[in-house]
């Protein structure tokens, strides 16, 4: 049981309490009468105290503490249902944050495949351009090759006559014609990402 401390002397005066002053509603000493002489409920305080424990006063004093101990259980109730509904609805946003990354992964998985699939259709487009190309320069290269043995030959084996006669014969110019062709029509590709 909890003990309750009640002051029964004036803090001014360290007198016992005596009387009680009922226009201003205070306990009074002797030497505190002196401030109220002009007051006409000034009583004894055995007088003022008489039935205190069945007084409207006490009544009234003990509804209101249990109207706010009502309140404050009801106000405690709440918060204890609302810490049980924030962890609800922690859980709940959790697992939404995790249902987004999951639909976020799977997105980002099907844009990267689309791009990995466009990536090979270009990267293998621009090797195919570019290994027709080799195959013309090193096509033109034989020939080029060729005409140069074979003028070797002539110039080796052959007489003026020959020379003078093949020459008229042996047209480098189409060749020549052929490779910067082929060399003009050259792209350098380059595969890059943005």
């Amino acid at each position: 049981m909890i003990g309750v401390s009640i002051v029964q002397s004036c803090f001014r005066h360290g007198q016992r309490y005596n009387l009680y002053c009922s226009s201003h509603d205070v306990v009074l000493c002797s030497t505190c009468v002196d401030q109220h002489r002009l007051c006409l409920k000034v009583i004894p305080l055995d007088e003022a105290t008489v039935n205190a424990k069945r007084s409207t006063a006490l009544a009234d004093l003990e509804d209101t503490i249990i109207g706010a101990l009502q309140n404050v259980g009801k106000i405690i109730k709440d918060q204890e249902s609302a810490s049980t509904t924030f962890k609800k609805q922690e859980v709940k946003i959790r697992n939404s944050i995790t249902e987004t990354r999951d639909k976020l992964n799977k997105h980002l998985d099907c844009l990267e495949q689309i791009l990995v699939q466009d990536l090979t259709a270009k990267s293998n487009n621009c090797k195919s351009a570019n290994w027709k190309t080799l195959q013309n320069l090193k096509l033109a290269n034989q020939r080029l090759e060729h005409l140069k043995q074979e003028t070797e030959q002539m110039k080796m084996l052959g007489s003026n006559l020959q020379v003078f006669l093949e020459l008229e014969k042996l047209t480098v110019a189409e060749e020549i014609k052929s490779v910067k062709s082929s060399v003009s029509k050259i792209k350098l590709y380059k595969i890059s990402f943005e």
